[in-house]
């Protein structure tokens, strides 16, 4: 099953009728010049308004299987977010991904005259709700970790002006660590038929460096640059996986079809690692 590109943004596309707005966090003194949507990869450190909801829904698709990442926010106060991210995939047939709650503070607002930027803490913890285990003999049907998965993480947004135009500047870091999780059979931590164990994850760290840059008051271009490591994971009785590190640019086009509606589209490009090239789109709004 391959996802083109015009399946890609049909899907997207089919839910902008129920779209209200996206929370760009772009300060109002460059609400009447630029609107902001992405970037793809990075997470931003302005809270939801109090009382306003954001749901921005991604699309991908890698290794012939659609993946679906959906952002479920809603701002508690204007300094306190609280969210669920549901996740689904399709190859063979759809499945459930793990879930992860979000709980997220923002401690400092952006400030143009100091140029201080947005500051936020952030407390994921990710629920073991996709298949891990047991799977069929191709061992294709696996759709998460089967692992409780606790990250915290810092964000920053700020603006700086290139060219007459504004450059919304965000860094994101983050460091998890996993409980050990009961396998049977094969899983996706590679186990046999057979194998009754466990296994535990090691550490994630994550890194995310993002540009996005406003061309005019619709169109903006964004730019991540993601940094991901996994230490060892170990399993019993067997040699377990080594430790990983991933790098990726993930150029993207956006398009604001309002100050609080927008599309984004790029793709994923791996930088040394092997793998494919991920088309992703996402719609953000917030109503």
């Amino acid at each position: 099953m391959t996802l083109s590109w015009r399946t890609l943004l049909g899907s997207i596309l089919l839910i902008l009728p129920f779209a209200a707005g996206a929370d760009d966090g772009v300060p109002d003194t460059l609400h009447a010049e630029a609107w902001f949507t992405g970037s793809l990869n990075s997470n931003g450190a302005s809270a939801v308004p109090g009382g306003h909801f954001l749901v921005e829904p991604y699309l991908g698709e890698a290794s012939h299987r659609v993946q679906s990442l959906n952002l479920l926010l809603y701002g508690l106060t204007d300094e306190v977010t609280l969210g669920l991210i549901p996740r689904f995939s399709w190859r063979d047939q759809a499945g459930v991904g793990d879930l992860t709650a979000r709980l997220q503070y923002r401690f400092t607002g952006y400030d143009a005259a100091s140029g201080m930027p947005a500051l936020a803490l952030v407390l994921n913890e990710t629920l073991p709700t996709g298949k891990f285990d047991d799977l069929n003999r191709a061992g294709t049907n696996g759709t998460g970790n089967g692992a409780y998965l606790t990250q915290f993480g810092l964000l920053s947004d700020e603006y700086i002006t290139i060219a007459g135009r504004p450059l919304r500047l965000r860094l994101d870091l983050s460091y998890g660590i996993s409980r050990s999780v009961g396998l049977k059979n094969r899983s996706v931590y590679g186990t046999p038929d057979g194998f009754v164990g466990h296994a535990r994850p090691g550490a994630v760290y994550d890194a995310t460096l993002a540009f996005e840059y406003s061309l005019s008051t619709r169109w903006a271009v964004a730019l991540d640059a993601d940094y991901g490591r996994s230490d060892k994971t170990r399993i019993d009785g067997m040699a377990g996986s080594r430790m990983s590190q991933s790098a990726n640019l993930v150029p993207a086009l956006e398009y604001n079809f309002t100050a609080d509606t927008g599309l984004i589209v790029g793709v994923q490009v791996p930088v040394w690692q092997h793998g494919t090239f991920m088309p992703l789109a996402a719609l953000n709004c917030v109503f």
